[in-house]
């Protein structure tokens, strides 16, 4: 079985939606294009100009009712590993001792104060920072919703690189997963409950 169909059967059997399968399939597909990911310099061109928010027409009543469909969504899958940390960078402490977490709640909770509108906080976890990231957010009773705080990110299989076939390391299964990041948002792979 070659590495894309050892890694898809792995993903199914894992329970990741289609979405996830396609993803990751159109991924494994690219890493054999040199050219994937990258953008010659002459493709790219510089922002000549840029309206101020403050020119922009608004409707106020439209603008309202858009506040009563926003939220603010955080990407919360990545582990503090690189800096010595066992759990989430959100719950990292950075300033007088609050973690980033703590302070995106109090953010929240400003914006919610001054905008008079109860703006849902939804946090994109990994499988890997779901757990930590819950208890943290049970601390903070003021940011519960009518829409579910955090959602999960699927997961893509680390690969060999040598053949990228799927790792296998029964001694912790967890380590043969990566979160795919923020790219789950963009095509619809996260797992069900995405408000």
């Amino acid at each position: 079985m070659n590495g894309l169909d050892a890694g898809l059967q792995k993903m199914r059997h894992a329970g990741m939606p289609d979405a996830a399968l396609r993803a990751f399939a159109h991924y494994y597909k690219r890493l054999g294009d040199p050219d994937a990911g990258a953008l010659p310099e002459s493709a790219l061109e510089p922002v000549a100009e840029i309206a101020d928010v403050e020119d922009l027409p608004v409707d106020q009543a439209a603008a309202r009712q858009s506040l009563d469909r926003a939220i603010v969504l955080k990407l919360n899958g990545g582990l503090g590993t690189s800096m010595g940390l066992k759990g989430p960078k959100s719950l990292l402490p950075v300033k007088n001792g609050l973690t980033f977490l703590e302070l995106i709640a109090r953010q929240i909770l400003s914006l919610r104060s001054r905008l008079g509108r109860p703006i849902p906080l939804v946090l994109m976890n990994s499988f890997v920072t779901d757990g930590d990231t819950s208890r943290a957010l049970g601390r903070h009773p003021g940011l519960a919703s009518e829409v579910s705080g955090t959602f999960m990110q699927s997961r893509f299989p680390k690969l060999w690189p040598d053949d990228l076939s799927p790792v296998s390391w029964p001694q912790n299964p967890a380590l043969e997963w990566a979160p795919p990041g923020h790219g789950d948002l963009l095509t619809g792979a996260s797992s069900p409950g995405f408000p």
